[in-house]
């Protein structure tokens, strides 16, 4: 049995400096995101040095649940191979959480005892063939397997639509950080590096 190996979140435009590889399809073109990242605003905040991926995966591999980086659009443009995807809706997000407000990493194997509440989350699941993309709105949790060998191109991004939904994801992650170094916020502070653990 073949192992399930998946390159993914590979740099291909900042390591190779090859822009004129692949068009970005001009309705998806607006990407503030990528824009951001590549005038090399340091420090950049935590974003990474580009947003723009490309995956490549053996048959059966893929990415568990998740949803996309700051609350950021994303879209995944098919070279190769065949994809499936399955996509939860934000509104039935709660249903999808535990008691503890956790959620199943893999929506192939979920514990209903766990999640009890799973039967009520309603999947949108589709195949995404060689040649096709697939835009993933702000916060919509999905999971991706590859059905045959795959190559994929994938872009996170923001634009005038979306960057309010990104500056409260932003926002509550602060705060989450915050609480969680809460019980270490005065000597922190009296070491003069609470600014720079709350925000790395």
């Amino acid at each position: 049995v073949a192992e399930k190996v998946y390159c993914k979140d590979w740099h291909f435009v900042e390591q190779t400096g090859d822009t004129a590889m692949y068009k970005v399809p001009l309705a998806l073109g607006d990407d503030w995101l990528n824009q951001f990242c590549d005038a090399k605003i340091k420090p950049c905040f935590g974003l990474g040095s580009d947003y723009r991926f490309v995956y490549l995966g053996r048959q059966g591999s893929g990415t568990l649940l998740h949803s996309d980086v700051f609350g950021s659009y994303s879209w995944s443009a098919n070279v190769a191979g065949r994809k499936h995807w399955t996509f939860v809706n934000p509104c039935d997000v709660p249903d999808l959480k535990d008691v503890w407000g956790n959620m199943p990493s893999d929506l192939d194997h979920v514990d209903r005892q766990q999640y009890p509440n799973f039967d009520r989350v309603r999947l949108v699941e589709c195949i995404q063939e060689a040649g096709e993309v697939i835009f993933v709105p702000s916060q919509w949790y999905h999971q991706v397997r590859n059905v045959v060998d795959t190559l994929s191109i994938n872009h996170n991004w923001c634009n005038a639509c979306n960057i309010d939904i990104m500056c409260n994801v932003l926002t509550d992650e602060l705060h989450s950080v915050q609480k969680g170094l809460s019980d270490c916020e005065q000597q922190l502070q009296e070491d003069g590096g609470w600014t720079e653990a709350v925000e790395t």
